[in-house]
């Protein structure tokens, strides 16, 4: 129930385009949606069949800009927990990609591509006390195959009190 998270009403936007073929009434698509809510933006597009069989033939999301402190502000104040001692103006971009089809009524998975990123220039927490946070992470799941799984860490700089950190590996 959402009064449970002291939220009255939930005011919500969604806009984008919708495709319907003619000649092809079982093939929906949807292009440049957006769906805002509770201050949080995804952007999203999809291609999907209804029939015979429900099927995601495509499907992209972004979550742009998503600032850590918002998101904590959305919790319950007793959910919090630790998370109240965080001070950060950490953001980050999370996207995810399908690079199948993907068959709804199957129990193989698809494989998708997910991106993340985040940077902040202030990060603390407990005894740890950050200046600086800049990860760009991709990786291709195989949730079929995870020996087929890879991450790459494009970049990963540290920089804090006493420490100093940068990486890069695939």
């Amino acid at each position: 129930e959402m009064e449970d998270f002291g939220i009255p009403t939930l005011p919500f936007s969604i806009n984008g385009d919708l495709s319907v073929d003619i000649n092809n009434p079982q093939q929906v698509s949807l292009s440049d949606f957006t769906f805002e809510m509770l201050g949080l933006k995804a952007n999203f597009n999809t291609d999907i069949t209804l029939a015979p069989d429900l099927c995601v033939n495509k499907f992209d999301i972004q979550l742009p800009n998503v600032e850590a402190a918002h998101l904590i502000g959305l919790m319950p104040k007793e959910k919090i927990g630790k998370l109240q001692k965080l001070n950060t103006d950490l953001s980050f971009n999370l996207s995810a990609e399908l690079l199948e089809p993907y068959l709804l009524t199957s129990t193989k998975l698809p494989k998708a591509k997910v991106d993340f990123s985040a940077n902040a220039r202030r990060l603390r927490f407990e005894q740890m006390n950050l200046s600086k946070v800049d990860v760009d992470i991709s990786s291709t799941v195989d949730a079929n195959n995870l020996d087929l799984t890879t991450i790459a860490i494009k970049k990963l700089n540290v920089i804090g009190h006493a420490m100093d950190f940068q990486a890069h590996a695939n």
